[in-house]
């Protein structure tokens, strides 16, 4: 599962064969009440020469991984060449792992 969510957006869910529409708010509810029960991974990659990145969520990060570089969906990863699991952006600009949003909420 991958979610992108725009903050500016609505969005139109379809539950149990109802369709309502949605603000984001709403949406982040829904997905942390399917997620509860399951572990999930988010993870970063790359292209061959860094200048595209990408964000996902999944279930299973190997299977995931392994689907990008073989290409198996044609979408945003496939078109631009992303498959390099990137984790030293995140320990370079922030090795102890902070939360860098404490301060956005004081």
């Amino acid at each position: 599962m991958e979610i992108s969510i725009d903050p500016t957006a609505s969005y139109n869910m379809s539950l149990r064969g109802g369709t309502t529409k949605q603000t984001p708010r709403h949406v982040n509810h829904l997905i942390s009440k399917l997620m509860k029960d399951h572990q999930y991974f988010v993870y970063i990659i790359t292209n061959r020469v860094n200048t595209v990145f990408y964000i996902g969520v999944t279930g299973n990060l190997q299977e995931r991984i392994w689907q990008h570089k073989q290409k198996v969906y044609q979408c945003f990863t496939a078109r631009y060449d992303c498959n390099k699991l990137k984790i030293n952006l995140i320990v370079n600009s922030n090795p102890a792992w902070n939360d860098l949003s404490v301060s956005w909420f004081e």
